[in-house]
């Protein structure tokens, strides 16, 4: 065994072991809070125990803790916590919640134990030590008791970090969401609830997190809770099922909405689904105080804003797990499905090591076990390997492929499952279409490219057959859930007058035939061998007219590949609406030009929109639409927006016909061809700001200001260059 002789080497070693005592993430927060406390100190001129001069970290502007006077920084500690007041329902002042102030006590903690460690040689006295630890306990005791006398008395809840809502609200909450076409905030609320509020986990998922098994689609989160200091930390896969009877609370089909309308698709490099700012979580609430007044929100349902935080989903679906079920999941299960991190390595995880209790846990979401919603299979299409199936995730996910040789690929494990969640909007898209019908999906491809829907509805599979295998469900409870089926099919089988049923199958009466006909045939009897003979003949018939019947489907789905591929010319014909100054224009009376992002108004560009205006007409390609549709004083709004389509447009056209090669002519290729849009998508215009956003999700009319700034500073760095230019010359 190799032994280190540099005292040097083994103390770095050892500094290094040391650090990793506790995880990144937990170490910077404490170190955060501690600023915190010794910037108010400062302000307050409350540096008496505190050193200045610091230029180590960590420190405070060169402010820290003087650690010999340990036994009066609980002092300090205790007043900032004190400063830190709360205004009741009622109008009393009183103290914070204690949860939202210990985070200072543990900063402080943290920060000494650092100290102690990495200064062995300082000498702190242990009763000053400990005189500090029963400051901050005795000041936290009482906190706690005026909490609890404020509950005795109804001035606050009992319980801390939100209330448990209703399944009603949550399947309200979901409704309202896609009326107001918040896609995101939509996946938010059911992603939510079916990982135990898992907010900050659920912004953070990326496309390598997606698997998909059988009639579920795992999907990888980190262990998060009681692990502070790294030392179990582990990835586990939950298990997440479509629900198609009930599409408003289906995950499968918010998930599919959302991916459809990320025209340009996950962030990359990274892969998040949810692009843009850090945390979506936030963004989510806002959404939720946007479609839900909180005069209706406390009418309908008794609830506040302030009721409605992460742990009010977590709370929510461990009620529902635990207590609206017969035969509640395991607390082991529990506890894993909602992060917490006990000991992965001991027994108590041990029932779910082969995930056999976390996908019963998953399916328990969709409806108790013995009923329908529990054994139905998720929306899915009988075969995903046909052309017509590659042709319509090219056209509605053109991101998954790039046509840059150092970008981010998409793993097929995340296509795979694009296909199960595209299926799902097929399968809801007729719901889609008369519940909401100005969703921002139907400015999709799926929705916009003429016969592509419907050819897709016939390459759906039945969600009550046995074409995807079912996980998570008791045999026991599969046979209970078939009961009243197989009595309506035992009733039919015996008193059925016709030798087949309605299914297809053979009744009692046709099984019986059959079997007397072999009889008599294996005697020899002369009228047995005429019924045997027709029997012959009638089969010979029936498989005459299968083979007819496959090659009919055969021929239907050539056709309709072809068609996939050539119908995007539809809708360019000339229309003639009237209106009511009496005059036939191109565009409805009710035509608006929405605020779309660049890739939808692309499309209505160049192809048209099948669904414009309220009452969902179609109309041809904008870019041939002429001022005489725009005239009038009530389209002069219009107009003005129009002409900025036109520029933003016409100059993607320019620097598209400027960059193509020899083999690769955007005309030629399709505007809606995917290897074009990813040309678009690197030509956009960006501009600098706090963050960092893909030009292919903004607005047309921001590209539009982009770009009028962006010809602007061109124009004078020309002009500046010209002058200078003739400056020099002799």
């Amino acid at each position: 065994m190799e032994q280190l002789m540099d005292m040097h080497e083994i103390s770095r070693h050892r500094d290094m072991t040391v650090s990793q005592r506790y995880s990144k993430r937990y170490a910077a927060a404490n170190i955060r809070y501690a600023k915190e406390v010794i910037s108010w100190l400062v302000r307050m001129k409350r540096t008496v125990n505190l050193v200045s001069g610091v230029t180590e970290e960590p420190n405070c502007n060169g402010w820290w803790f003087d650690w010999r006077k340990i036994h009066l920084i609980g002092g300090d500690v205790c007043d900032y916590c004190s400063s830190k007041r709360r205004k009741l329902k009622n109008g009393k002042i009183v103290n914070e919640r204690i949860h939202n102030i210990l985070r200072y006590k543990t900063a402080v903690s943290h920060c000494l134990k650092r100290y102690q460690s990495s200064n062995p040689a300082a000498s702190i006295d242990f009763a000053r030590v400990e005189k500090y630890r029963l400051t901050v306990r005795d000041f936290f005791d009482g906190t706690k008791k005026q909490e609890n006398e404020l509950k005795a008395q109804g001035l606050i809840p009992l319980d801390t970090g939100g209330d448990v809502f209703s399944f009603e609200f949550y399947k309200d909450i979901s409704k309202r969401l896609l009326a107001a076409g918040d896609f995101r905030s939509a996946l938010i609320n059911h992603a939510g609830l079916h990982t135990a509020g898992r907010m900050g986990n659920i912004g953070g998922q990326t496309i390598t997190h997606f698997r998909l098994k059988n009639d579920c689609i795992q999907i990888q989160f980190p262990l998060v809770k009681n692990d502070n200091r790294g030392e179990n930390t582990k990835w586990i896969w939950l298990h997440f099922y479509g629900n198609p009877m009930n599409p408003e609370l289906d995950i499968n089909l918010a998930y599919g909405i959302h991916f459809m309308c990320l025209e340009q698709g996950p962030s990359r490099p990274g892969g998040r689904i949810f692009p843009g700012g850090e945390r979506p979580e936030q963004a989510f609430r806002d959404s939720i105080k946007r479609v839900y007044p909180e005069s209706d929100l406390k009418r309908n349902y008794g609830l506040d804003y302030s009721a409605l935080v992460n742990h009010s989903w977590r709370k929510t679906c461990l009620s529902l797990l635990s207590m609206e079920v017969y035969h509640p999941p395991e607390a082991s299960s529990l506890d894993h499905w909602s992060g917490h991190n006990q000991n992965w390595q001991g027994t108590y995880y041990k029932p779910i090591k082969n995930n056999i209790q976390d996908h019963r846990t998953g399916l328990l979401l969709l409806g108790p076990e013995g009923t329908a919603e529990h054994k139905q299979l998720p929306a899915h299409f009988k075969r995903v390997g046909t052309p017509l199936i590659q042709n319509a995730m090219l056209k509605c996910f053109p991101w998954i492929v790039s046509n840059e040789s150092n970008s981010d690929s998409v793993p097929c494990t995340f296509t795979r499952c694009l296909v199960r969640y595209m299926a799902s909007v097929v399968y809801h898209s007729e719901w889609l279409i008369e519940n909401y019908p100005t969703h921002p999906i139907h400015n999709t491809a799926l929705f916009q490219t003429a016969g592509l829907l419907d050819n897709l509805r016939s390459e759906l599979g039945d969600i009550h057959s046995g074409e995807i295998t079912l996980t998570g469900v008791s045999p026991f409870f599969l046979v209970m859930a078939n009961q009243s089926e197989n009595t309506v099919w035992t009733r039919e089988f015996l008193n059925s007058e016709s030798r087949s049923m309605s299914s297809g199958a053979q009744s009692l009466r046709g099984v019986l035939r059959d079997e007397f006909t072999q009889v008599i045939s294996d005697l020899g009897v002369e009228g047995g061998a005429q019924l045997a003979a027709t029997r012959s003949l009638e089969q010979t018939v029936e498989q005459f007219g299968e083979q007819l019947t496959r090659m009919a489907e055969m021929q239907n789905r050539i056709a309709r590949d072809r068609d996939a591929n050539t119908n995007e010319t539809e809708l360019d014909v000339q229309n003639a609406y009237e209106h009511t100054d009496g005059s036939t224009r191109e565009i409805p009376p009710d035509f608006s030009l929405e605020s779309v992002t660049v890739f939808t108004g692309w499309r209505f560009w160049n192809v048209g929109n099948r669904f414009a205006g309220k009452e969902r007409r179609p109309v041809r390609p904008y870019k041939k639409l002429t001022l005489a549709d725009f005239r009038g004083q009530q389209w002069r709004k219009i107009s003005k927006k129009m002409s900025k389509w036109r520029r933003v447009f016409e100059w993607i056209e320019r620097r598209l016909t400027e960059t193509d090669t020899s083999t690769r002519r955007w005309q030629a290729d399709g505007a809606l061809h995917y290897m074009t849009l990813n040309r678009i998508r690197k030509l956009l215009p960006t501009k600098e700001g706090l963050y960092k956003v893909d030009p292919g999700r903004r607005t047309v009319g921001t590209t539009y200001g982009t770009l009028i700034k962006l010809q602007k500073e061109e124009r004078l760095a020309a002009a500046a260059a010209s002058s200078e230019a003739a400056s020099s010359s002799p």
